[in-house]
């Protein structure tokens, strides 16, 4: 479950189910949030399209399962979606809109079919009535590799503040779940284990640090971030901090997870709209992150801006926090949180949305 995944089921909280009637197509199984998906009283389908063949067998099907719901908008997101929808399109003469939901440049540790797939996405984009992207930055990036410029839409996710929101009460219980003392500083990092987010980086500076500094404790959390992860807990092994570091998977409760910090760090080698530093300030969590997509914009001067890979400039930022006085780390978080609730709301990305299928459903009336 990442940031795409997540992305969606905001939408689908807030959309107003009394103009729009969303139903959800998975072209694998249901995932993390399918259940969730289904308790909104929305109908998912999972079309299990593990293989090429499948692919093929289920386009023979859809048709039958389309029909009755008329669709006015198909909207694909991320890349295979996006195929998907352009074909459901072609077929159904349906409005199209696409969503992509990361960088150009992030394909180290993709397949070469996803990669094929990014390129057929660029050929098919006029198409497309709307194109999402989470920034401006990953707009141009995909723009200059042939996608459509026409319909570009920015609209970067939105936080609740409401849930993402400080608790000292869930601090202090998920230090004692988590074996953490109150007087610990606990640096987290959170993401699904791919090389695109550089682990590496994280820990190798986070081992000088724990050096000389004995009481940091470091949380990893994300898809496929499990305790029994040979090659991550290999590299926590061989950095000394594998008994300092909670390593939780996939958890339900982030939330509880962010309050448990004292710092966030992202280390992604790209990212568009990480939504991992937008959870974290919103949960009053100041926060270290590398210089892209979007994060230098959404931190401003309430965390730390590090370069890509630069373990050096990782540490000294996390030596920056460690030696702030309780109060002036207390102030970045009010600040961090301060940034969401007036620039990222949730109601505004929904609003953002709901404005574009308007407009889209006008245009094919008329």
């Amino acid at each position: 479950m990442g940031g795409a995944e997540i992305y969606l089921l905001r939408l689908l909280e807030r959309l107003d189910r009394k103009h729009f009637s969303p139903t959800v197509l998975s072209m694998l199984d249901e995932g993390q949030i399918g259940p969730k998906i289904r308790d909104l009283g929305i109908e998912l389908k999972t079309l299990q399209m593990q293989r090429p063949l499948s692919f093929v067998r289920h386009l023979v099907t859809l048709p039958g399962w389309l029909r009755p719901l008329k669709p006015d908008i198909v909207h694909g997101w991320m890349y295979h979606g996006n195929l998907l929808a352009a074909i459901i399109a072609f077929f159904w003469r349906t409005r199209l809109f696409f969503s992509i939901h990361g960088a150009v440049h992030n394909d180290q540790g993709e397949k070469p079919l996803t990669s094929a797939i990014v390129r057929i996405n660029a050929r098919l984009s006029g198409n497309a009535e709307g194109i999402v992207y989470c920034s401006p930055e990953s707009a141009r990036e995909h723009e200059d590799i042939g996608f459509e410029s026409r319909g570009r839409l920015v609209i970067p996710s939105g936080y609740d503040c409401e849930i993402f929101k400080p608790e000292p009460a869930d601090r202090q219980s998920i230090r004692r779940e988590l074996g953490i003392s109150p007087s610990e500083f606990v640096i987290g990092m959170f993401g699904r284990y791919h090389p695109v987010k550089d682990f590496p980086s994280l820990i190798k500076a986070f081992s000088r640090i724990h050096q000389r500094f004995p009481e940091l404790r470091l949380i990893l959390a994300g898809d496929g971030v499990e305790p029994d992860n040979p090659e991550l807990k290999g590299w926590l092994a061989d950095a000394g901090i594998l008994d300092v570091t909670s390593v939780l998977g996939i958890r339900s409760d982030m939330p509880r997870i962010y309050r448990a910090l004292d710092v966030l760090a992202m280390t992604s080698i790209c990212e568009v709209g990480p939504m991992v530093v937008g959870e974290a300030m919103a949960c009053g969590v100041p926060c270290l992150a590398t210089n892209v997509g979007i994060a230098r914009q959404m931190i401003g001067d309430s965390g730390r801006i590090v370069e890509v890979g630069n373990t050096d400039q990782i540490e000294n930022a996390m030596l920056e926090f460690l030696r702030m006085t309780p109060e002036e780390k207390d102030l970045l978080g009010l600040k961090a949180r301060e940034i969401i609730k007036c620039h990222w709301d949730i109601a505004k990305m929904a609003q953002c949305f709901a404005r574009a299928y308007e407009v889209a459903s006008m245009a094919k009336r008329d």
